[in-house]
């Protein structure tokens, strides 16, 4: 097996087509245009971060933790990649709202209360 394949032109950054599929046992060679799947034109920053989701199960606490990342900056690369995966994005949550998102995850364990009155600040 060869090295992941760009998605991306070096150029312009367009995603490129896919236009020859290779069987490596027995040499067959299928053309046509194909598009490679939503998750393989992910830069390798933004597939770390699915990874440590994923692992972590959403819990905020251990992807700062893994990543040595802030929750704002977790919580921002996570929009970009829901936006990058053409994810529905959410309507801008009021203010109440964001400071209730904040207390539910100190309620959950999520995040300390030192952090959330941090970020609570913010608003």
């Amino acid at each position: 097996m060869g090295q992941k394949a760009i998605s991306r032109c070096p150029a312009c950054r367009e995603t490129l087509d896919i236009m020859l599929l290779k069987c490596p046992a027995c040499q067959i060679e299928i053309t046509g245009e194909f598009s490679p799947c939503k998750f393989c034109q992910l830069e390798p920053v933004e597939l770390q971060l699915l990874d440590a989701f994923i692992k972590s199960r959403g819990n905020m606490r251990q992807m700062e933790k893994e990543l040595s990342l802030s929750y704002p900056t977790i919580r921002g690369r996570l929009d970009k990649l829901a936006k990058t995966l053409g994810l529905n994005e959410k309507p801008i949550k009021s203010k109440v709202e964001q400071r209730q998102e904040i207390l539910e995850l100190v309620s959950q364990g999520d995040v300390s209360t030192e952090k959330a009155m941090e970020l609570l600040k913010d608003l």
